[in-house]
């Protein structure tokens, strides 16, 4: 009876530190997120413009942005045959939306050219390198979005935001990001998620529809990257 309590105990702990050995950290998802969607190739990529559409309460908007990597980017609307932009630099910004009365391009406030700036920074809105850029984080087990297995991640950022992130258990691809935002004084929770990843022809994978819940979904026709900008289009019209 001695030696199979014995036997048990060792079955026990072996299975135990098989577990321990099988669960994955944080920083191990991170890696093979940052692997799957293409690694070091990111840091190859200077430019990147997108084309899409948004649909949000029955409504379809014309969306292309263009980035130069940590320069400039610009952000061009098309509503209801109205078109507008917002251009951020590394020392200002310009909006011009006549959609919401604006008759010409007026310069942004000095907060919001900063608070826009990491918009300008290729691998951080694809969230690339997510481990570089998180402070804490804690794993959560794991939970089902749409039809994926996935772990599911907090992570608090070097600047104290807090998002749960949705790894893919099987690609490691980012499928879903949840966090609070603040929206006319009011804490809300918003979602991102994420669906029909393409791979380009530099090696980085990129998805092409985000699905942002009571925002609307956006759908992206064409990504293109490393394609030569002329930079005048960071200038405000005249």
């Amino acid at each position: 009876m001695k030696t199979l309590k014995l036997t048990i105990l060792a079955s026990a702990l072996l299975l135990g530190g098989l577990s321990t050995v099988s669960a994955q950290t944080a920083d191990e998802i991170f890696s093979k997120h940052y692997a799957a969607v293409g690694g070091d190739n990111w840091n190859k990529i200077n430019s990147m413009k997108t084309v899409g559409s948004a649909t949000a309460q029955g409504m379809e908007i014309g969306m292309t942005n263009t980035i130069v990597n940590n320069k400039a980017m610009r952000s061009d609307i098309t509503l209801m045959g109205t078109q507008g932009y917002t251009i951020v630099t590394k020392t200002e910004g310009w909006s011009f939306m006549p959609m919401m009365g604006q008759t010409a391009a007026e310069a942004m406030k000095a907060d919001d050219v900063k608070n826009s700036q990491d918009k300008l920074d290729i691998k951080g809105i694809n969230n690339v390198d997510i481990k570089s850029a998180a402070a804490k984080t804690e794993m959560l087990g794991k939970e089902k979005i749409g039809d994926a297995d996935c772990y599911k991640v907090k992570v608090v950022d070097k600047g104290n935001s807090e998002k749960t992130m949705y790894f893919d258990a099987n690609t490691y691809y980012l499928v879903c990001v949840k966090e609070k935002a603040e929206m006319q004084g009011q804490s809300v929770d918003v979602s991102q998620t994420y669906s029909d990843f393409k791979k380009l022809d530099e090696g980085v994978v990129v998805p092409m529809k985000i699905d942002m819940g009571m925002q609307g979904v956006v759908t992206f026709q064409n990504v293109e990257v490393n394609k030569p900008i002329d930079e005048s289009v960071f200038k405000p019209a005249k």
